[in-house]
C-alpha cells in the first residue's frame, strides 16, 4: 500500500496518459467503487483472437492501403469491483489511471454512428484505452462527504463513460503524499466548478 499513496508514483503513472501541451495541476489516490468507459471508434477494423474476443481495432487504412470490413465500433470498458486508482486534474483534462493492473469486463458493438465516434489513426490494444476526459465533456458530477471525512464522487461524462469514486481523508495515507489535502481540495473545486457550467 505504500507504493499506492507515493506521489512519486502516482506522477509516474498518470504521466503517460496526460495529454500532449497538459500539465499535472492536482491529483490523488482514489477508491473507485465502479468505472465504465466508453468509446466510438469510426472508420476502423476489430482484429479477433483465437477466444473470439476482439484483441485490438485497426483504423481502416494501413500502409496506404484500405482495409476490409471497416465499421464504426464502440468499446465499453467496466470494472465493479473496488481498485485503487489515481486521480488528476491538467487545465483542460480530467485523467485516471488504475494503480495496478485489474481485470475489466468488456462490451463490443458494431453502430450506425455516434455523435463520440472518433477516426482511430493508429492500431489500439483495447487493454490500452486510456481514462482521459475534456472538462467540457462532463455531464454531471455529485459529490458528497462519507464516513471519517471521507468523500463519495461519482462523475458522469456525456458519452456515458461513468465513475463512482471514494476520496478517502488524508489521515492514515502515511507520508508519501504530502500535498493530499490541497489536492483534494483543488479537484473538487475544479469538478464543483465544470458542474456548474454543465
Amino acid at each position: 500500500m505504500s507504493q499506492i499513496f507515493n506521489e512519486q508514483n502516482m506522477i509516474r503513472s498518470l504521466s503517460g496518459s496526460i495529454p500532449e501541451g497538459e500539465t499535472f495541476v492536482a491529483g490523488i489516490c482514489a477508491n473507485a467503487k465502479e468505472t465504465a468507459i466508453i468509446r466510438v471508434y469510426s472508420n476502423c477494423v476489430p482484429v479477433f483472437d483465437s477466444n473470439k474476443h476482439v484483441d485490438y481495432i485497426l483504423p481502416a487504412i494501413e500502409d496506404g492501403k484500405p482495409l476490409d470490413g471497416a465499421v464504426t465500433f464502440k468499446v465499453t470498458k467496466k470494472k465493479y469491483a473496488e481498485h485503487s486508482v489515481y486521480i488528476c486534474i491538467t487545465q483542460n483534462y480530467l485523467v485516471l489511471t488504475e494503480c495496478s493492473e485489474n481485470m475489466h469486463y468488456y462490451e463490443f458493438d458494431i453502430v450506425k454512428s455516434s455523435p463520440f465516434a472518433v477516426d482511430l489513426t493508429e492500431r489500439l490494444d483495447v487493454r490500452d484505452i486510456k481514462y482521459v476526459f475534456p472538462f467540457d465533456d462532463i455531464q454531471d458530477v455529485t459529490i458528497k462527504k462519507g464516513i471519517f471525512g471521507s468523500l463519495k464522487c461519482n462523475i458522469t461524462i456525456k458519452d456515458g463513460s461513468y465513475f463512482k469514486l471514494m476520496f478517502p481523508k488524508r489521515n492514515g495515507l502515511g507520508g508519501g503524499m504530502p500535498y493530499y489535502d490541497e489536492y483534494r481540495e483543488k479537484i473538487c473545486d475544479k469538478l464543483n466548478s465544470v458542474k456548474s457550467h454543465s
